[in-house]
């Protein structure tokens, strides 16, 4: 009954429901965590992190208004938001008059910012240097904002380029830039490679002519997830200077030492380092300490030509204080860039830490509810009504696994099944996470992940009932195959040897025979020389050979038929006529004389045995009676005696001891009477049909208490189909008593007692098996052996006639009991036909 609640539907029903609402929750947690870590609400303060949000949306903002500078659409698109801003052109902000509408190419202030506005953080500024090269892009979705913002150009097949000798690499502590040093100018790095990530591998950062600072390309494999920094920010991680061992400098790779270090703060301001100028030519490395530069060829070696020279732009804004309804209708939120990132930054600080907490109970209520679902999966149980030894009808609950139609697949194949739609949701979840663009991409998204959970949550659930029901892996195809393939191989193999065991154990009638058959093929051969290659000579040669051959061939075979009734009737144990053998030839003669002396010899056998069996049985039966009188007489004296009052307690001492060894003589004396009866079959056995399975299942609820209190645990399987058979249950109950008593007294206390039905095509078997307390040093077969024990020392009480008598009640109702011996393991097993 302890286990009547897992085959509760409600309860059951209740789990699932529970553990998939678990892992919903889990998930919308999970994503709320990390969307808060991604907004940088763990990190930092709300003001701030809207500050750097607010910057964020402000560069995208202003590499659009550059971009549409002369795009009315832009700017209408622009005027929407509650950025406010103007372009001025100029290579000095310092020049401009901020104030006076003159001084931009386009603005759409409603309120001019005054002369000082940069000075005093009023308004931001960044500058960009646009030419023939310059890429201008954005990307105004929320949390996948991007910009980009390239004026290098590409190489001209129509310009020149030459090369020069790199004489140092520097890196400028000042302005965080790398530089190659040539004989006359400085050129920046464009790519770096720092071992400053999470893993082992390099992180590469491209250098920005806007920014004039380096852009992290990959932002989740650095320890700094910044988009722009310069490479003083790793020095409070262990990411520092000092523990770089290398740098690769466009994708070529320098020790630490290689690399001088400088410091010149006026870098950016002069365009010039350690006093030599930084060149506005671009090149490419090739080879150890060359570069390939580009040059103009009207402007000679080394020399910068005007139509390369960049213009210089500056976007100066600012965002609306307080922010307005703008009625932007976006992906996921409507609004501007700084509305949506307002609106979802306030809840994420409210419920940041409240998310974690929903994370951590969510995944402790999903463990629970998916454990108690997997321990419930598969268990089906009923009620069986079963006889009680008194006669009455009980109602017992029996526990079983049912398997349902999934089951009955086979696991590899089930599994391919599952896999592919579980791929094909794998793929389609990837893309729609490539290109989270649109609230039907999230929609599929989250159908897709969804579909993914179930799928796998379903193959566990099927997984763990077929583990459950035991040996899983007979049912999957591979095995089957696997298991057709060893069966063949095997009987070939049997097959193989099968011959040469038969060649070998006839060889000296083989020869025999192969002598014979060789003497008349030989005469055929003289008998066709002889006529000369005559057809009516050798035709009547072929006769005479067919007829001799023929007659042999019958005379064998009688001979054979007669040997075979002789060794039937020996077998049905008709020992009476014996095999006529004057008549017969060779071999044929000498093996009928030989079944006649098995005959003889098995009746002289059976007739001592006969005689020795009754002889024992009766002097068994004779002797137990004549003890059992007097030894009734003794356990009544010393029970009188136990009831008067001794003042001796030595005599008491005494007393004690004959009482329990008169107690153990008398059950000594009933088991050999016992043991006559079922040698002789003498006792009654009443056949019925009798189904093992509840049989074994009572037996194991009538002796738990007993088998616990011996320190042993009873482990008991069963197939969930019903298997009858034709017994006595009362004398298979004494079958059954006799051997866990007999675990009980020499099993090792602290270990488990396997009990095993199992069903198979001509006969039923329940096997009992345990470790043994004591040494085994004989076989099975001395152990049925009457007043044979396997605890040799006797150490314990006992007659040694229990595996005995349960053997003879075994043959009783037409059955057999088997003992095996394997070390310390002791296997008895109960054979039943059906």
């Amino acid at each position: 009954m302890k286990n009547k609640w897992k085959s509760n539907k409600g309860l059951k029903a209740a789990m699932v429901i529970a553990s998939l609402l678990m892992a919903a929750v889990m998930a919308g947690s999970a994503a709320a965590v990390c969307l808060c870590g991604a907004l940088g609400a763990y990190e930092m303060p709300k003001e701030e992190a809207l500050k750097e949000h607010y910057d964020q949306y402000s560069r995208i903002y202003s590499v659009m208004a550059l971009a549409g500078l002369n795009d009315e659409d832009v700017a209408e698109e622009l005027s929407r938001t509650n950025f406010r801003y103007g372009i001025i052109k100029a290579d000095d902000l310092n020049t401009a008059d901020l104030s006076d509408p003159a001084s931009y190419q386009a603005y759409n202030f409603e309120t001019m910012p005054g002369k000082d506005a940069v000075a005093n953080d009023e308004v931001r500024a960044v500058q960009f240097l646009t030419g023939p090269g310059t890429r201008l892009h954005w990307d105004c979705r929320l949390f996948g904002y991007s910009y980009t913002y390239e004026t290098e150009e590409q190489y001209a097949s129509t310009e020149e380029v030459y090369e020069e000798p790199i004489t140092g690499y520097y890196y400028n502590v000042a302005d965080g830039i790398f530089y190659y040093e040539t004989e006359d100018a400085y050129f920046r790095v464009d790519t770096v490679g720092l071992p400053a990530g999470k893993t082992e591998e390099f992180v590469n950062f491209v250098y920005d002519a806007g920014q004039k600072t380096y852009y992290n390309l990959n932002r989740e494999m650095c320890v700094v997830e910044d988009y722009y920094l310069t490479f003083d920010s790793f020095d409070e991680t262990e990411c520092s200077w000092e523990t770089w061992d290398s740098v690769n400098l466009d994708d070529r790779t320098f020790n630490h030492t290689d690399i001088r270090f400088a410091e010149d703060e006026l870098t950016k301001e002069t365009g010039m380092f350690n006093g030599k100028p930084i060149a506005a030519q671009f090149y490419r490395t090739d080879g150890d300490g060359m570069l390939t530069i580009k040059a103009n060829p009207e402007a000679g070696k080394g020399q910068t030509a005007e139509k390369n020279k960049k213009d210089s732009y500056w976007v100066v804004s600012r965002i609306r204080e307080p922010l307005q309804e703008t009625g932007i209708r976006g992906y996921y939120l409507n609004g501007d860039l700084f509305e949506q990132i307002t609106f979802v930054l306030n809840p994420a600080y409210v419920w940041r830490y409240w998310a974690i907490a929903l994370l951590v109970l969510s995944v402790i209520l999903w463990i629970v509810t998916t454990v108690l679902v997997l321990v419930t999966a598969g268990h089906k149980g009923y009620y069986e009504e079963v006889c009680t030894e008194t006669g009455e009808t009980e109602k017992i609950w029996v526990d079983a696994i049912s398997l349902s139609f999934w089951q009955k697949i086979p696991l590899d194949v089930e599994t391919c099944m599952i896999l592919m739609p579980w791929t094909l949701l794998t793929v389609v979840g990837v893309e729609m996470a490539k290109h989270f663009s649109s609230m039907a991409n999230l929609v599929v998204l989250v159908s897709a992940m969804g579909g993914i959970y179930l799928l796998a949550y379903l193959w566990l659930a099927d997984f763990v009932i077929r583990v459950k029901a035991g040996k899983w892996w007979r049912n999957m195809l591979l095995y089957k195959c696997f298991a057709w393939i060893w069966e063949k191989v095997e009987k070939a193999f049997a097959s193989l040897i099968g011959v040469l065991r038969l060649f070998r154990e006839n060889i000296s009638l083989l020869w025999k025979g192969m002598l014979i058959i060789g003497g008349l093929c030989l005469l055929e051969f003289f008998g066709i020389l002889i006529t000369g290659y005559g057809p009516e000579a050798e035709l009547v040669i072929w006769f005479l050979y067919r007829l001799g051959t023929v007659t042999l061939m019958l005379i064998g075979i009688v001979q054979a038929n007669r040997l075979k009734e002789g060794a039937k009737r020996l077998a049905a144990g008709d020992l009476s006529e014996k095999v006529k053998t004057e008549k017969m030839f060779w071999e044929f003669k000498k093996h009928g004389e030989t079944l006649n002396r098995v005959g003889d010899g098995i009746s002289l056998a059976v007739e001592k045995r006969m005689q020795s069996e009754h002889f024992r049985t009766e002097l068994i039966t004779n002797v137990s009676h004549d003890i059992k009188t007097p030894l009734t007489s003794i356990i009544n004296y010393v029970d009188l005696l136990q009831k008067e009052e001794l003042d001796n307690e030595k005599a008491k001492e005494y007393l004690e001891v004959v009482s329990r060894q008169s107690a153990r003589l008398k059950k000594l004396t009933e088991d050999l009477i016992e043991a006559s009866k079922a040698s002789t079959g003498s006792m009654p056995v009443n056949m019925e049909k009798l189904e093992l399975g509840v049989f074994l299942t009572q037996t194991v609820g009538e002796f738990e208490e007993k088998l616990a209190a011996a320190g042993l645990r009873t482990v008991l399987h069963k197939p969930e189909t019903e298997v009858y058979v034709n017994a006595d249950g009362r004398q298979l109950w004494r079958v059954v008593e006799n051997l866990v008593q007999n675990i009980c007294k020499y099993g090792q206390p602290d270990t488990r007692v396997y009990i095993d039905l199992d069903d198979k095509e001509k006969e039923a078997v329940i096997s009992f098996k345990n470790i043994s307390r004591y040494e085994l040093n004989i076989s099975g077969n001395e152990l049925m052996e009457r007043f044979v024990r396997g605890d040799a020392s006797r150490h314990t009480e006992g007659s040694g006639l229990g595996l005995s008598i349960a053997g003879s009640l075994m043959e009783l109702m037409h059955g057999r009991l088997e003992i095996m011996v394997d070390g310390d393991l002791f296997k008895v097993v109960l054979h039943f036909p059906k």
